[in-house]
């Protein structure tokens, strides 16, 4: 049985629904589509779309686990270690990309990890060191910064 409003609401008109509904943000039909992705299937496909627009010419590690145990020294550390070579060799990039299921955030561990790579000034003969926190709704910034310049 669906409960009735208060006596004094009855009759007067809901609002609209805003951008924000319940203290959430309203999510795009774009992140919707995305739902069913999982972290390892979106990786997948980062790692391809790479490897199709790059070819010989990138080096990519994985990450397989950076959570920490005895082994490790620190957990948090990005999905991707991506390094990108121009067609004549003599640019490289450098990424470091954190792979996010639609609708996760990076923990702290990993933001630390994200900040003190961007921060840190690794550079080689001035070619930049990129970080990025992608998920499957970023595929178009995804495609853009992996465009050759």
């Amino acid at each position: 049985m669906k409960p009735r409003r208060p006596a004094a609401t009855r009759g007067t008109p809901k609002p609209p629904p805003g951008p924000v509904a319940f203290g959430r943000k309203r999510r795009t039909l774009a992140e919707r589509r995305y739902d069913d992705l999982s972290e390892r299937d979106w990786m997948a496909q980062v790692v391809k779309t790479i490897r199709q627009l790059y070819g010989n010419r990138c080096l990519i590690y994985h990450s397989h686990d950076s959570r920490a145990d005895e082994w490790s020294a620190d957990s948090g550390f990005p999905d991707l270690v991506v390094l990108l070579m121009s067609r004549n060799g003599f640019r490289r990039r450098l990424l470091f990309i954190e792979c996010k299921k639609e609708g996760k955030r990076a923990t702290e561990e990993q933001m630390n990890w994200l900040m003190g790579l961007h921060e840190s000034g690794l550079a080689h003969k001035g070619d930049p060191v990129e970080v990025y926190v992608w998920r499957p709704s970023d595929v178009d910034t995804m495609l853009e910064v992996l465009k050759e310049a």
